[in-house]
């Protein structure tokens, strides 16, 4: 059955897929120094956080 999530879970998840998104930016930092993150880089793990939720 599907309930709904109260504010404490809610925040809770969107808490860990943002520490997600800048350990993500980190590390495409670290890989390639020379490389700006791109919108479409940022595009592409929002697609990934979205299809986990």
């Amino acid at each position: 059955m599907i309930r709904k999530l109260d504010e404490f879970e809610l925040r809770e998840i969107v808490d860990r897929k943002l520490v997600a998104l800048l350990r993500f930016l980190a590390l495409s930092a670290r890989e390639n120094p020379s490389k700006t993150v791109t919108p479409e880089d940022l595009d592409h793990y929002a697609n990934c956080i979205e299809r986990q939720i």
